[in-house]
């Protein structure tokens, strides 16, 4: 009676441990607002949204236009801009087909940037090449260390995105930046197995030591 006891106080103390194995991992991704434009005839914004999404140890990246408006080449802006922090030499992987990586750049308007994604032939100069996206690209460290939406800063002028677009006329192109950040939780799909968060930790760690109890008592008894 006593081995069976303890076979099944081991089996639920398992079940346990795997459950709690099996939680995924949560994350605070960002979600930035194309929120100003020196662009006349681009309307009232918001132009569109930058997501960041924590994936290992990349981030990945998707630029979402508002309806009506698309990516533009004009020579004035790319189709995103920003910073990483300390000026880190970082890869773009998984780019959006007709977008390449670049290095630093500026805008007359919004300040100078570190790091660049703009188009091939893929955006318009005129309404002869439509390319309203969305954009994605994964971000990561060349030197392999682990990078996260936190190391995404604004520059001096305290924007941390920009991008050429062209407006809805689909004539005149303007560029349209970011100088907000609202973080959102979710789930990185990709951990399935992962280290638990404390809270989960100590309620693992009551369960078993109640578990351990028991088992004390009923072979006193």
């Amino acid at each position: 009676m006593l081995q069976l006891s303890k076979a099944s106080n081991l089996k639920w103390a398992l079940i346990l441990v795997f459950a709690v194995l099996l939680v995924p991992a949560t994350h605070a991704d960002t979600v930035y607002t194309l929120n100003l434009s020196d662009c006349s005839s681009c309307g009232t914004g918001p132009y569109g949204s930058i997501d960041l999404a924590q994936d290992g140890n990349s981030v990945f990246v998707t630029v979402t236009l508002s309806p009506g408006y698309e990516f533009a080449k004009t020579g004035t802006g790319y189709a995103l801009e920003f910073n990483v922090s300390g000026n880190a030499t970082i890869t773009d992987t998984d780019l959006t087909t007709g977008f390449l990586q670049e290095g630093s750049t500026s805008t007359d308007t919004f300040g100078s940037f570190d790091d660049t994604v703009w188009c091939n032939a893929a955006c318009p100069l005129s309404q002869s090449h439509l390319n309203p996206g969305p954009l994605s690209f994964v971000v990561s460290m060349a030197d392999g260390s682990a990078m996260t939406v936190d190391d995404f800063v604004d520059n001096s002028d305290g924007n941390f995105f920009a991008s050429n677009i062209l407006g809805p006329d689909g004539i005149v192109a303007g560029v349209v930046a970011s100088n907000n950040g609202t973080q959102t939780d979710s789930t990185d799909s990709t951990d399935l197995v992962t280290t638990p968060e404390p809270g989960v930790m100590l309620m693992l760690g009551a369960g078993l030591m109640s578990l351990l109890g028991i088992r004390r008592k009923r072979l006193t008894a």
